[in-house]
């Protein structure tokens, strides 16, 4: 059954989607003409500096975001080796299957 477009419940449904709509579209936007834009990214690094220069200006802060460092590189490398061990281990599987059939083929 089709909605009535008469119903005020759906007029104001519709406007509500049409501006959630534009307001997705006008961020895309926004960020495509600013994802190259130099002088903002020249304004993001220097502000990304000066986070940095605060925190290495206070010794606790350094520590504590050494430590987050050290814990991210933790995660990140167990991460990788996991991934290591499951792809060779789905190497290992598909040489084996790729044997497999050649050793059918050739008889």
């Amino acid at each position: 059954m089709l909605p009535d477009l008469n119903d005020p419940a759906y007029i104001a449904a519709s406007k509500k989607e049409s501006s959630r709509l534009l307001k997705i579209e006008n961020d895309r936007l926004r960020y495509q003409r600013i994802k190259n834009d130099p002088e903002y990214i020249a304004k993001q690094k220097g502000l990304s500096k000066k986070r940095f220069a605060a925190i290495k200006a206070d010794p606790e802060k350094h520590e504590a975001w050494k430590a987050n460092q050290r814990r991210y590189r933790e995660i990140r490398m167990s991460d990788w080796e996991h991934r290591k061990d499951i792809n060779e281990k789905n190497l290992v599987a598909y040489h084996r299957r790729k044997n497999a059939t050649r050793q059918i083929e050739s008889n």
